[in-house]
């Protein structure tokens, strides 16, 4: 039998590798960071040093938050490595490239960065308690009870897309609001073809955590995730095409520890999609909108888009820009927490909206709620950039806050939110069951959404959870409550 120590060794060498390329990259970094100030600046400098900061903090962060390979994964650890990469390594790099201009505002926005998400890791450290985060399935594979509920939602999620591509409202044209139909049936329809991702998820959990040989439950799966990304392809939006894609990469990483491969063509996939969602989007602007309702209307305008695409027959919005730089000013979000502290007030952003209302707002429709605010905030950062209220500008959680209470602002909400995240991962206990597996996949995005500005974000997460704990107890069956489907193990104490 092999030693305490042999068995330890394997867990502790990611941790040494790391920061042994620590130790190398630091002062490498500093030193390129040093030559590349003296065409740049100072305060490319002064905000070089501060990134690097942020990376070895978050760093710090996921070396000692458990095992290194879950940690991207994992509600905290997953939120930390997108703030990482959209926060700080597409800024910098968009610094590098001189497609942006680092400023005074910039600097003020790392600042407040690094004191928010320094209270974020805090919080996690304080409440953390050991729990197992690894796949523990639970039932046999291929339970009838399963499959039928599967099936029942792959059929609803499936009309519930056909019918809004009828009324021709799917994605994009229902975004942008260009519509006559009835706004709470389009958000019903919205809802309910979610369902076509959960049927993916469940028959997915069968095929490639319980790895059933049942054929019906490939072919759902499979016609599962075939027209997920169909869908996902005609409603025009990225997140669209990207969500089934990102379900699969989760929904792998937990079953077997470690970060797949198909994660590595995230990047790739949104490249690939920015020039044929720009082309799609440009074609139903100038009148194909009219007619993707229609088999035939539908084909002309994916085939003109991807004609568009190939022959580069496509115009920017804002002057001769590359899909790079487009790609990179969506996805830079200080960019987006910039044009918060740009603003004379940034205060002006807020509404009626009021942190109070997010849990029951979902719950208590208009009709009953006389002056119910609307979740608008986006449109009115597109007003006070100038934009216009026929566009929607992010406004990313860390900024909204900032907006809400000042630095306070971001001091608690930042803390309470990396507290709420840690308690969460708490309740895993040891293990995800078939049952926790779906509503952990399902409810992540929604909890660690660092574009969204918080009162939404906070509605969302909670009518999602509510949804996805009552089907998952159809489904699975167990205690509405609990991440578990059986009597399981308790958390370690």
């Amino acid at each position: 039998m092999p030693s305490a120590t042999t068995q330890l060794a394997p867990s502790n060498q990611p941790r040494r590798l790391a920061l042994l390329v620590a130790i190398i990259a630091f002062p490498l970094a500093l030193a390129a960071l040093f030559i590349f100030a003296i065409e740049q600046g100072a305060d490319f400098l002064t905000f070089g040093v501060m990134a690097l900061a942020f990376l070895a903090l978050a760093g710090i962060f996921l070396l000692t938050n458990g095992a290194i390979n879950a940690q991207w994964c994992t509600a905290p650890g997953y939120m930390t490595i997108v703030a990482a990469i959209e926060f700080v390594l597409i800024p910098f790099s968009r610094f590098l490239a001189g497609d942006d201009q680092v400023d005074s505002i910039y600097l003020k926005a790392m600042t407040y960065l690094l004191i928010g998400f320094s209270m974020f890791w805090i919080a996690c450290w304080m409440l953390r308690r050991p729990y197992t985060f690894s796949f523990l399935p639970e039932f046999p594979a291929g339970r009838t009870r399963v499959v039928l509920s599967a099936s029942l939602l792959f059929v609803v999620g499936v009309s519930a897309k056909l019918v809004l591509w009828r009324m021709g409202v799917i994605g994009y044209e229902a975004a942008t609001q260009r519509y006559t139909a009835d706004i709470s049936l389009v958000g019903s329809l919205g809802a309910t073809s979610q369902a076509l991702t959960m049927a993916m998820l469940i028959s997915g959990i069968e095929v490639i955590g319980n790895r059933t040989s049942s054929f019906p439950v490939r072919v759902l799966f499979t016609a599962s995730v075939l027209l997920d990304l169909g869908f996902g392809l005609i409603s025009g939006m990225k997140i669209e095409f990207l969500m089934p894609i990102f379900v699969l990469v989760l929904l792998l990483g937990i079953i077997r520890g470690r970060l797949p491969r198909l994660a590595w063509a995230l990047p790739l996939f949104y490249l690939v999609l920015q020039p044929f969602v720009l082309a799609y989007r440009t074609n139903l602007n100038s009148g194909y909108a009219e007619q993707i309702n229609t088999v035939g209307g539908l084909s002309s305008a994916i085939g003109k888009s991807f004609e568009d695409v190939l022959s580069g027959n496509i115009s920017q919005s804002r002057g001769n820009r590359t899909y790079f730089d487009t790609a990179g000013s969506r996805l830079s979000v200080l960019a987006l927490f910039h044009n918060v502290l740009q603003l004379p007030s940034p205060d002006l952003l807020n509404g009626d909206e009021k942190l109070w209302m997010a849990p029951f707002y979902p719950f208590i429709p208009r009709p009953l709620w006389k002056g119910k605010p609307n979740f608008d905030k986006g449109l009115r950062m597109s007003e006070a950039l100038g934009i216009g209220r026929g566009s929607s500008t992010n406004v990313p959680g860390i900024a909204d806050l900032y907006a809400l209470g000042g630095i306070v602002g971001i001091v608690t909400g930042m803390f309470v939110w990396g507290g709420c995240l840690q308690i969460y991962m708490n309740q895993i206990g040891q293990g995800l069951s078939e049952k926790g597996t779906f509503i952990y996949v399902m409810i992540l995005l929604g909890i660690t959404n660092i574009e969204r500005d918080i009162v939404p974000l906070i509605g969302a997460a909670v009518e999602g959870a509510c949804i996805y704990l009552v089907i998952a107890r159809v489904v699975y069956g167990g205690n509405l409550f609990s991440m578990r489907a059986l009597n399981s193990p308790q958390p370690a104490r």
